[in-house]
């Protein structure tokens, strides 16, 4: 006997047909609110539900459905929720594998089965009405009992279900039974990369509607030729064929006024209504005006019937290979996001899903792609409300397939046809009014066939007002755009680079996936952008992802796959949004939020103090921003002011003047480097942030830095006699109220000694290794095994004090390599040490050996010290505050910080390289006392410091297991390399790598007191001092 849960045949039993959400409502006040508890009858079932949870279905206990059945002995669980998250079997975590024999539509027989039933009380008054149940979503399939009569059945995890149970009610408490299976022939068709959950995952409702009222209804609105008015095309279809009904329909402002009415006459079982064009406002991402749309059913004069929608007016077109949305060929600034919160799995409760779509409008995202399957019914409401487009995309996913060879399998397989078909109507029927959606998606790396040509023209019968997209449609045979993801700027095979795609494409392009936020990342989003914004038919990039899918282990962290006893499992693949999995920001999601800004700011005339203000808005001025901006240096704020940046249309741009620029560039009184930042703010509160958000920003130097050889600031380094003291193999170098211990064996820095307090100094080792990236993840492997660039030995070749009048010279020369290797540095170290605990340090580095041996591009180049674990308060002039690399630093602009050692270095779920600070003038580390180091470098230098030994960072999987050292780790970097985003997608750009060759740099080390003497003059002094070295 054939299994229904294996039967692809059999999409539903019982289910309702594909229809639009919605709540009907006894009077037009009431639905007005748009409370669904307003409505003829609402009831939301989630809550603590009896469960029982079972190896395979075939293990229920008899009569598990009825009324009189004991479940007293059963556990309790929360609805909706995933099982696994409570408890009950086990989270497993697979990016393309099936964890299953490929054999559809057959599973296995251990097939998790839960088992939830409940109690709801029915009033009297909604008997003699239609009532409705709905699930939004059950993981993979079920079957439901109401009093113990079998009501239906029905599959696919993240689309809704209706089932109508007005005759096995009863007035009064009622029983509703439902058994969940974890695994259905359903399953070969949700392939997606994520966590294999099950359960009810999703709001359980219960409404009620008129016997003969409206079944579904459809909302097109269309723009005129000018776009500056709108109409309405209704479709209405009805329960039963009807008659001596009266239809009123009333669209109105989001005020209640009245825009315009009409009504008819009904008979039949469906009703086509065109309105004529009136005035409106249009919806877009930038202005998402709603009106309210009342539905109302009449009979014999009373009401029985009011449905309330919320629609927007907005027109899309393609014209050539460009859409137009309102006429204007639009950006989608894009991003993918699961629906998933650690506490519920793949279930986001509304208030949540508020929070984010708030979050990423903050961020400048005006996008977002459903990434793999339709989400919550509320989720769409909230698009429409704080203007969000969507690309909605279906639950079909059979990336496994690929492993095989059969990739297209299902795909193009008649067999296959209805449950292709079921899922792709039951997905554009339920939220085919909302103006957010502008794209449909057939679903995602599923390959192409027969049957996704079969979804488009279903699509285009039900909806020919939006676009298709489907990036495994590698023809465009049936889409309105062409999608591509990960596709390389810099590709190292035959595939074409993005700018090909681009250029060769003729229809609109949209790059669905890129920038694979895994780990610390991602880089190179700034080069990505200046595609997208040069090319008019690139009108869509979307990040991967929105959040790292981590579960919560309790009291330690997040989890990700093997962490559950999961195997097979993808690691910490999952691990792979921009944000952490409770929304906690990422340096990356900053770096995005510059890249997608929707106004620039660029210099035209330093020396006029001009500046080009440029709206990259579609629909609106930039009446509702102000600029503010600040000039400053090390020394502080020197001046500030505000621009209106008024008068500026969408698209546009106009020059400013910002007279300070000027005045300061004549000063001659002003001798440091100086900067302007521009800050572009909200004006006033909106729906989605405050006033004084900051929208974006900018920085741009109008003064270089200006030194003299020769000030009496370093006079005082040579006023002081330097003594010498050699005890073996120590050497201790003896100043003003300075002592420097030096190891001649090791040819290093051991420690140094300020007002007899000791500070721990052991360095310099040269280093081009880092704590691995999960962007390095596919070239790691050869870094530790091939090229074992952890394992660096170094041999000291030489060692030679010189005593000059101002200061000591030690003359140093040591060979580094790693392991088995014969590829080497040779470098050349000259020390010039001050009586005053200043120290220069002269670097020659040369590429020696086999140089066709060493990787062509290295983690990093620079020096690492080991410091006192007290030096914990550190201070930077560089990039910051937040982590920067050389391909992700737009966001992070130069300025004056501090912050705590620990604070520095991201705490990934995994742990990795994370605490780079770029474009550094100087970095200081100081105790509490203010005793410490001050370093800075004769150009720009990068620096990272963190309490842990690479190697406790390597080995580590989770934050959690980090140890902190005695000592803090200080880098002192020539040049960092990339980040790239290689975890999925383009690696390291040629411009940005790190590679293997000859360089040179000078270090200024200096022991000081950071309440004796500034940062700020000891850089002067640390200039000064460099120039005259040299």
């Amino acid at each position: 006997m054939i299994k229904t849960w294996e039967n692809h045949k059999i999409t539903n039993i019982n289910r309702l047909p594909a229809r639009s959400y919605f709540y009907s409502y006894p009077t037009l006040e009431s639905a007005s609110y748009f409370e669904k508890k307003l409505s003829l009858g609402y009831k939301l079932l989630n809550g603590k539900w009896k469960f029982l949870y079972l190896e395979a279905p075939e293990y229920s206990p008899e009569g598990f459905q009825k009324k009189d059945f004991d479940d007293s002995n059963w556990q309790e669980i929360y609805v909706p929720g995933s099982w696994e998250i409570q408890g009950f079997g086990k989270p497993n975590y697979t990016d393309l594998l099936y964890i299953f024999p490929l054999n559809p539509p057959y599973v296995p027989t251990e097939n998790p089965c839960g088992i939830y039933r409940t109690w709801f009380f029915i009033p009297a008054n909604w008997l003699d009405k239609r009532i409705i149940i709905k699930f939004h979503g059950v993981s993979s399939a079920f079957h439901l009992w109401l009093n113990g009569f079998e009501i239906g059945y029905s599959k696919g995890s993240r689309l809704t279900s209706e089932f109508d149970i007005s005759k096995y009610v009863v007035e009064g408490p009622n029983l509703l039974t439902v058994r969940v299976y974890k695994w259905s022939d359903g399953s070969y068709l949700e392939g997606q990369d994520m966590w294999k959950l099950a359960g009810i995952i999703r709001d359980v409702e219960i409404g009620v509607e008129p016997l003969d009222g409206i079944f579904d209804f459809f909302v097109k609105t269309d723009l005129s030729e000018d776009y500056k008015k709108g109409n309405i095309k209704l479709n209405l279809k009805f329960w039963n064929f009807v008659e001596e009904i009266t239809f009123e329909y009333i669209l109105a402002d989001e005020y209640n006024n009245i825009i315009y009415s009409d009504n008819f006459k009904v008979s039949g079982n469906e009703l086509n209504i065109i309105s004529p064009y009136f005035d409106i406002k249009k919806w877009s991402d930038e202005e998402p005006y709603l009106y309210n749309l009342f539905l109302i059913l009449r009979k014999n004069q009373e009401i029985i019937q009011v449905i309330p929608q919320k629609i927007g007016f907005r027109k899309i077109e393609i014209l050539g290979n460009k859409f137009l949305l309102n006429g204007v060929p639009i950006k989608l600034k894009g991003i993918n996001r699961h629906e998933f919160y650690p506490s519920f799995g793949y279930f986001t409760p509304m208030d949540i899903a508020e929070k984010d779509i708030k979050l990423l409008k903050q961020y400048n995202i005006n996008s977002i792609r459903t990434s793999h399957y339709p989400n919550s019914p509320y989720f769409y409401d909230l698009c429409d409300k704080y203007g969000v487009y969507v690309i909605s995309e279906c639950d079909i996913e059979t990336h496994g397939f690929e492993l095989v060879d059969k990739h297209n399998y299902l795909a193009n397989n008649p067999e296959w046809e209805n449950a292709f078909i079921d899922r792709i109507e039951r997905t554009v029927h339920r939220d085919k009014n909302h103006p957010s959606i502008i794209m449909w998606s057939l679903g995602n790396e599923s390959s192409f066939g027969i049957n996704f040509e079969k979804c488009a023209k279903k699509i285009r019968e039900i909806d020919n007002t939006r676009m298709i997209h489907y990036e495994g449609d590698k023809e465009g045979r049936v889409t309105d755009v062409f999608s591509t993801m990960y596709t390389w700027l810099e590709p190292e095979n035959e595939s074409k680079s993005l700018l090909e795609v681009i250029k060769n494409c003729n229809k609109p392009y949209i790059l669905c996936e890129y920038g694979h936020a895994m780990g610390t990342g991602p880089g190179g989003l700034k080069d990505y952008q200046e595609l997208f914004e040069a090319h008019e038919n690139f009108q869509g990039a979307f990040i991967w992802e929105f959040c790292d899918h981590g579960l919560p282990i309790q009291n330690k962290g997040y989890g990700y796959g093997g962490d559950f006893g999961d195997e097979p499992n993808d690691s910490n693949f999952c691990i792979d949004g921009i944000l952490f999995p409770d929304r906690t920001i990422k340096p990356g999601f900053l770096e995005l939020k510059k890249i997608f800004e929707p106004i620039k700011i660029e210099l035209l005339n330093i020396e006029k103090g001009i500046f080009v203000i440029k709206n990259l808005y579609n629909f609106i001025s930039l009446d509702h921003l102000l600029v503010v901006y600040s000039i400053w240096n090390n020394n502080g704020i020197i001046k500030s002011g505000e621009i209106t940046p008024s008068n500026i249309p969408p698209r546009c741009k106009k020059e400013i003047e910002v007279e300070d620029v000027i005045k300061i560039r004549n000063n001659e009184n002003i001798k440091q480097e100086t900067f302007i930042d521009f800050y572009v703010i909200l004006k006033e509160d909106t729906p989605w942030a405050k006033r004084g958000h900051i929208v974006s920003y900018f920085q741009y130097r109008i003064k270089e830095e200006e030194i003299k050889e020769e000030t009496s600031l370093i006079n005082n380094h040579t006023k002081t006699p330097i003594s010498v003291i050699e005890k073996g193999d120590i050497l201790e170098i003896i100043g003003e109220d300075i002592k420097i211990t030096f190891d001649k064996v090791k040819a290093k820095l051991i420690e140094g000694e300020k007002n007899s307090k000791k500070i721990r100094l052991f360095g310099p080792f040269f280093n081009f290794w880092r704590p691995p990236i999960d962007n390095d993840k596919n070239i790691t492997s050869d870094y530790i095994n091939k090229y074992h660039l952890p394992f660096i030995k170094e041999r000291v070749d030489k060692f030679e004090i010189k005593d000059f009048k101002d200061f000591l010279n030690i003359e140093t020369q040591i060979l580094y390599g790693t392991i088995n290797s014969t590829w080497f540095y040779v470098i050349d170290y000259s020390y010039h040490i001050y009586p005053t605990g200043d120290i220069i340090i002269k670097i020659s580095a040369k590429t020696k050996g086999d140089k066709d041996k060493a990787p062509n591009m290295l983690p990093k180049l620079g020096f690492k010290w080991y410091l006192s674990r007290d030096l914990r308060n550190v201070r930077w002039f560089g990039r910051g505050p937040h982590t920067n690399y050389i391909d992700m630093k737009e966001s992070a602009l130069i300025g004056c910080y501090e912050d705590y050692v620990e604070n520095l270095m991201v705490s990934y779920i995994k742990p990795q390289d994370s605490a780079n600070r770029s474009d550094c003038k100087y970095v200081s580390l100081t105790d509490d006392y203010g005793v410490g180091i001050f370093v800075s470098t004769s150009k720009s230098f990068d620096f990272s410091a963190y309490p842990y030994e690479d190697t406790e960072i390597q080995k580590a999987k989770h934050n959690w297991e980090l140890k902190k050292s005695n000592f803090i780790t200080l880098n002192i970097d020539y040049k960092n390399n990339a980040l790239g985003t290689n975890s999925c997608g383009q690696n390291q750009l040629l411009k940005y790598r790190c590679k293997y060759e000859d360089f040179s740099i000078e270090l200024f080390i200096s022991i000081f007191n950071h309440y004796e003497i500034s940062e700020n003059l000891k850089y002067l002094i640390s200039k000064k001092l460099l120039r005259r070295d040299k």
